[in-house]
């Protein structure tokens, strides 16, 4: 008979060797896998980049009660392709800077202007997840080219320099000087750590384009100006339920596997048919599992 203290030692062991196992997963979702759902994200932005237009035609006069040109935004929607030569990038930039959002791509804060527009256009990119689109930037030097194409017009930014921040600093994403347009990126600073944040910053090749769209925004997307450079370990609480719930049913999965496997059936069965059919359901439970628990995590943009 196995002495008690090594059915704890044994069963101590196993959980630990379990946890083990249930963090190398969750790492590995975290740095493929949701690579593999912005990747997804960007072939569906690229469709929609071509149907992107500008719902009110620009003015052919200067006058004060001529209508000014707009462009709708949703959270989500396509706004333009950024491309950074220097550091291999080329993505699609989405509107709104929250965790769905950025899920997607790059995504442009709420009340910056169009590309090319006079003000700030500020965007920020994840630097370890959903492809790292941003994951090199720190590489970017002065001189650097950044451009930003639209469904209409590319334009051509040269990098002036960095710099790293707090996450409370959201001074960075303010439109401070209207006379200009220029660009920032935003990223998280170290790399896989959010505790800080890189800034890089440039200024538009040419003169302000009079013609920029003002941007409207259908969303409460304004609210997560700081939401997404100082959110803190609950960075979705929305998140809460359903990431408990699917750790119940994970445990219970797994409960009835072990159960499954010390019955006759397990033993005299060959293992290849019956493994499959258990771990298909933890496989998929795994999955929303992690999804869920990202939502929590503090973002590591």
């Amino acid at each position: 008979m196995v002495p008690l203290w090594a059915r704890i030692t044994g069963a101590v062991g196993r959980v630990f060797i379990a946890a083990g196992l249930l963090l190398l997963a969750f790492v590995a979702y975290q740095l493929w896998g949701t690579g593999i759902q912005t990747q997804r994200a960007q072939d569906k932005l690229a469709k929609q980049f071509v149907q992107a237009t500008t719902t009110t035609i620009a003015p052919t006069d200067t006058s004060p009660s001529s209508t000014v040109p707009t462009i709708t935004f949703h959270d989500g929607d396509v706004v333009g392709l950024i491309s950074i030569p220097k550091v291999g990038l080329t993505k699609y930039v989405v509107f709104g800077v929250k965790y769905k959002d950025l899920a997607k791509g790059p995504g442009m804060f709420p009340g910056s202007p169009m590309p090319g527009g006079a003000g700030n256009l500020a965007i920020a990119g994840h630097r370890t997840t959903s492809g790292a689109p941003f994951g090199d930037i720190d590489k970017l030097k002065v001189g650097d080219k950044i451009t930003v194409t639209t469904s209409t017009k590319s334009f051509t930014y040269s990098v002036t320099g960095s710099k790293v921040v707090q996450p409370i600093d959201v001074s960075v994403i303010a439109s401070t000087d209207k006379s200009n347009a220029y660009i920032t990126l935003i990223t998280c600073y170290p790399k896989y750590s959010s505790s800080k944040r890189l800034v890089v910053t440039g200024v538009l090749d040419t003169a302000p384009d009079p013609t920029a769209a003002t941007v409207i925004a259908q969303s409460a997307s304004g609210a997560a100006k700081s939401t997404a450079l100082d959110s803190g370990w609950m960075h979705d609480r929305r998140a809460i339920g359903p990431t408990l719930l699917y750790a119940v049913l994970l445990m219970l999965a797994w409960t009835l596997t072990w159960l499954w496997q010390r019955t006759p059936a397990w033993r005299t069965r060959r293992w290849y048919v019956i493994f499959p059919v258990a771990a298909l359901p933890t496989l998929v439970l795994l999955y929303f599992f992690f999804e869920n628990l990202s939502r929590l995590l503090p973002s590591n943009i």
